[in-house]
């Protein structure tokens, strides 16, 4: 919001851009690429949505898979059904500056601080551990 109440488009973007630049080291890119290696299992260099599913699995996170579904899709920015390192790394980054309300929902019944790509996040609300 402006000093006068209304919305600034403009300024809201170069926020969220600032913060996740902020929040989105490069040392934190370098443990997302080394998770995407160990959760791409046939060595393809792209995850499937099974792979992903078993990825959070992994660390406990219940998904449904219509917002498994849902979460994959708004990360596959090329529609080709698969996650290549940058489509990843890039939805991991919006995850963990701005969740959506999917991403909310498949973290909602896990308690406490968790680790995606090699970041440490914990669920809005929740009080780390």
């Amino acid at each position: 919001m402006t000093g006068d109440g209304k919305f600034n488009w403009k300024t809201f973007c170069s926020d969220v851009e600032k913060a996740r630049t902020a929040s989105w080291s490069e040392a934190r890119r370098l443990k997302a690429a080394k998770t995407f290696e160990q959760i791409d299992a046939d060595g393809s260099g792209r995850l499937s949505r099974d792979e992903l599913a078993l990825a959070l699995k992994r660390i406990n996170v219940k998904a449904k898979e219509g917002t498994l579904n849902e979460l994959f899709d708004s990360m596959d920015e090329n529609r080709d059904g698969r996650l290549d390192l940058p489509e990843f790394i890039d939805g991991l980054a919006t995850q963990m500056v701005m969740p959506s309300t999917v991403f909310d929902a498949m973290t909602a019944t896990h308690t406490g601080p968790y680790k995606l790509g090699g970041v440490k996040y914990a669920r809005p609300g929740a009080s780390p551990r």
